[in-house]
């Protein structure tokens, strides 16, 4: 996993240390392959490996995030049956706009900025995915992965990535 950089001058302090942010991460990751695979649970586990990514690269710089969303895209793709290289494509770009949301979003205690985040984020990876199954020619459609599928996966990612940032700490010290 990547070592969590110190903040770029001018941006918000770190509500928890980089050490803590990391063991978060390597946990969700854990857990994300623990449910879906050893338990066999699939689709119905939460999407862990999206929260992970979307929990650590609010605390990270852009090449960092890129490479955690590359590394957690392959830890993926490694147990995909189709589309090889579609996860790797779609969480590192996930991981990359994910930083830039401390550019355009001052640290919040707000829920719904939170909700809104994970749900974003774990509904734009699920597009993304689907964009490149449908050049693949894997799927076809677009209302059952994109809408009956897709939209209660991102909730059920954001109700758990609110879970976590409210159990482990804020994005940033002034955020609870």
């Amino acid at each position: 996993m990547a070592v969590v950089d110190h903040p770029l001058p001018g941006s918000p302090r770190l509500g928890i240390g980089p050490g803590v942010v990391v063991a978060v991460t390597l946990i969700l990751v854990f857990f994300h392959f623990v449910l879906r695979l050893g338990l066999g649970m699939g689709a119905e586990a939460p999407d862990l490996l999206t929260v992970a990514l979307l929990f650590h690269v609010r605390r990270v710089r852009f090449g960092t995030a890129a490479c955690v969303g590359f590394t957690l895209g392959m830890l993926e793709d490694a147990f995909a049956l189709v589309a090889f290289g579609a996860n790797t494509v779609a969480m590192t770009v996930v991981g990359i706009l994910g930083v830039q949301t401390r550019a355009f979003f001052v640290p919040t205690t707000s829920l719904s900025f939170h909700i809104i985040y994970f749900f974003t984020g774990k509904w734009l990876r699920d597009f993304i995915h689907w964009i490149l199954q449908q050049a693949a020619g894997v799927t076809s459609g677009f209302l059952e992965p994109m809408i009956l599928t897709a939209v209660p996966a991102a909730l059920y990612a954001a109700l758990v990535g609110v879970l976590v940032v409210k159990l482990i700490g804020p994005f940033s010290e002034g955020e609870s």
